[in-house]
């Protein structure tokens, strides 16, 4: 199946990010597998854009599907799946938009352990890549479809700001994370 191009470049992202998740744990001497904590993640959000416009669309599943490597199936298969996930967590709800995701609550305290040590990353903070990977997912997943809903767009903001919100309170460093905020079968979410 040929893929937009945007899709490739959200699915590099993600695993550029799932790779500097795994080297900062074993920086760290830390056992936890930063990969997964950080696709299942960004699969999260990626459940709560999908769903916001009240229906999960095949492209939508197709795009969550090519993006985190997930086993081929049919889209009309994934967005079932990814609707039922999405219910049974209460992924699309007002908790869920105010709850800061555990790999970037890691991202945070990584980067300040380095900052205490004297250590200042060449490539910037893994804080900040974090952020512009979950900026990179949810502008495509809601784009992904061809149709972007205001809902989308607006929970987006919600989401983005929770995020920016715990950088701007937690992180030690100089990170410039203001938002922008002008980025751009499976139906019935209402918010809980």
């Amino acid at each position: 199946m040929s893929v937009p191009a945007f899709w490739d470049e959200a699915k590099e992202y993600v695993d550029l990010v799932s790779n500097l998740m795994v080297e900062a744990g074993k920086a760290a001497h830390i056992s936890v597998d930063g990969a997964d904590m950080v696709r299942s993640d960004l699969m999260s959000f990626a459940m709560y854009l999908s769903a916001s416009d009240g229906t999960v669309s095949r492209d939508e599943a197709a795009f969550f599907t090519h993006v985190f490597s997930l086993p081929s199936l049919s889209s009309d298969a994934a967005a079932s799946i990814i609707a039922s996930n999405a219910r049974e967590n209460n992924i699309y709800s007002k908790e869920y938009e105010t709850k800061v995701p555990t790999s970037l609550q890691f991202t945070v305290a990584m980067d300040n352990a380095m900052l205490d040590s004297g250590i200042v990353p060449d490539n910037g903070s893994i804080t900040k890549v974090l952020l512009q990977v979950y900026e990179m997912i949810g502008t495509h997943i809601i784009k992904s479809d061809g149709n972007v809903a205001a809902n989308e767009v607006k929970d987006f903001k919600i989401y983005m700001k929770t995020l920016h919100d715990f950088v701007n309170t937690n992180y030690k460093g100089t990170l410039s994370t203001d938002f922008n905020s002008n980025s751009s079968d499976t139906t019935g979410f209402v918010k809980q």
